[in-house]
């Protein structure tokens, strides 16, 4: 038959209250966390294209065939590509850094995880910029 349903309508509706007692809580933390995804996709995205623009700087090795043609190869950084990628590198540790305090704000009071990626990032920016400065 019909048993006690302690799961009916007055549960749904103390769920329903407590949703829309978050109010503007819950609509800050999901536009908080939207702008932290953004930030950490656009930090992965300046990462790739520092390690890129670096690769570009980095002195070329010369090979059987460059010696066999006399092809001139560069053997020295390019100091204006390099310094173009320390400035992406920078500019995206700042761009985490910034990431990261929306992170905290929007973990305010609540506990919760930490973007292990954008953090990840950062990490990844930070120790790029000192390679940088140690090779360059």
């Amino acid at each position: 038959g019909t048993g006690d349903n302690s799961h009916g309508p007055t549960a749904t509706g103390d769920r329903e209250c407590q949703t829309m007692s978050k109010g503007k809580d819950s609509a800050r933390g999901d536009s908080s966390l939207h702008l932290v995804r953004v930030v950490t996709v656009i930090a992965w995205i300046l990462l790739l294209v520092a390690v890129v623009v670096l690769e570009g700087a980095k002195p070329e090795r010369q090979t059987f065939l460059d010696k066999h043609w006399d092809k001139e190869v560069r053997t020295q950084w390019d100091r204006a590509r390099a310094g173009l990628g320390l400035q992406i590198l920078l500019g995206n540790l700042a761009l985490c850094a910034v990431g990261l305090g929306f992170d905290h704000y929007r973990r305010r009071g609540r506990g919760g995880s930490f973007s292990k990626p954008l953090a990840a990032a950062a990490t990844v920016t930070a120790m790029g910029i000192i390679m940088h400065l140690t090779m360059i």
